[in-house]
């Protein structure tokens, strides 16, 4: 029996500040053996990291370049291909958010050189994942396959400037990773879909340290830096399992639900917080647990803080199951219904 292949990054720092986050990432292009690496990055991440590194220590790298791009679409994916091929890069470094990270992982994939993550946000575990979201010419979310980051540093002191809901929304994206777990082993049970238990091992241990965590300064470094290392391990745990399974499952159909029906203004794991409880519900689970967690962090609980009305949301939980036919969830298992779709927001509380 041949074993499974992965690839998960060979570096990965947790810094404090420019000058710290400036010579790590001299040190890892160095590790990369980059000769000329590509600079990925939105307007407002060039002001608040890029453009300060750079500064102080761009006369340290190798011959380098930068692109700002402007959206995560097939556009910006081609125009940052394009820069690859012309130039001759051998490294693509994305500093930014998560559409930032999107396009030059997906760019960088798609020529085969090596992708340098470095967030500014911590709002999902695509800061290090085998998975770029790519919008299609209909203005649409496409998870695509990419490949790992080769190298990831985080530097706390930008992550602490960041809009307080984009920490809560990696909160929520992580903590989301048990109702996955929850669905995938419901699958493996009911039609007999093959679970992967390391990754399924990997993806846990990322989100219970967090769950368990008795801080409620979502900027304390020590509850920063276990999200963060929560974030990457459920991006491990896909690349391991080889799919989305461990960190995507029935909470993640409702969270894309509402994308199609409504396209909201909602960070992602704002959505799937809701989605967590409402289907933690279903499966019987302790969604007071998570719905008390959550409160206390103030992350979103109810239709209302999503911005959509109670009819809405059943319509949302309804629809579901057909943003993703073939993921066999508690959604399906329970098949679904706007009574039962009703029932489970009332008892929950995400609707009056």
């Amino acid at each position: 029996m041949g074993l499974n292949q992965i690839n998960i990054p060979r570096y990965f720092r947790l810094v404090k500040g420019t000058p710290e986050a400036g010579r790590t990432l001299v040190e890892l292009i160095s590790k990369l053996k980059a000769g000329k690496p590509l600079f990925i990055m939105g307007h407002h991440s060039s002001q608040l990291l890029g453009r300060p590194l750079l500064e102080q220590f761009g006369w340290e790298l190798p011959r380098w370049d930068e692109l700002i791009i402007e959206a995560n679409n097939r556009a910006q994916v081609d125009l940052v291909r394009r820069r690859i091929r012309e130039e001759g890069h051998d490294l693509v470094v994305g500093i930014g958010s998560g559409r930032v990270l999107d396009v030059a992982k997906y760019g960088a994939a798609l020529e085969g050189v090596n992708f340098l993550s470095m967030p500014t946000l911590l709002s999902h575990d695509g800061i290090c994942s085998p998975v770029a979201v790519i919008k299609d010419e209909e203005g649409r979310n496409r998870s695509l396959g990419a490949r790992m980051p080769s190298g990831i540093i985080i530097d706390l002191e930008t992550i602490k400037k960041a809009p307080l809901r984009t920490i809560r929304a990696g909160i929520g994206d992580l903590v989301s990773n048990l109702s996955a777990i929850a669905d995938w082993e419901l699958a493996a049970a009911k039609v007999g879909e093959q679970i992967d238990d390391f990754a399924a091992l990997t993806s846990k241990t990322a989100t219970i340290a967090l769950l368990e965590s008795k801080i409620t300064d979502i900027t304390n470094e020590t509850f920063l830096s276990m999200l963060a290392n929560g974030l990457i391990l459920s991006g491990v745990a896909m690349e391991i399992a080889g799919n989305s399974r461990p960190s995507s499952g029935s909470e993640h159909k409702f969270s894309h639900a509402l994308d199609e029906l409504y396209r909201l203004p909602n960070l992602h794991g704002e959505q799937v917080a809701v989605g967590v409880i409402l289907c933690t519900y279903l499966r019987g689970g302790d969604w007071q647990e998570i719905k008390e967690f959550f409160s206390r962090l103030a992350i979103p609980t109810t239709a209302k803080q999503l911005g959509i009305g109670a009819e809405e949301l059943v319509q949302a939980l309804v629809h579901a199951p057909a943003t993703r036919a073939g993921r066999y969830t508690i959604l399906e298992d329970v098949k679904i219904d706007a009574k039962l779709a009703r029932e489970a927001a009332r008892a929950t509380g995400v609707i009056d």
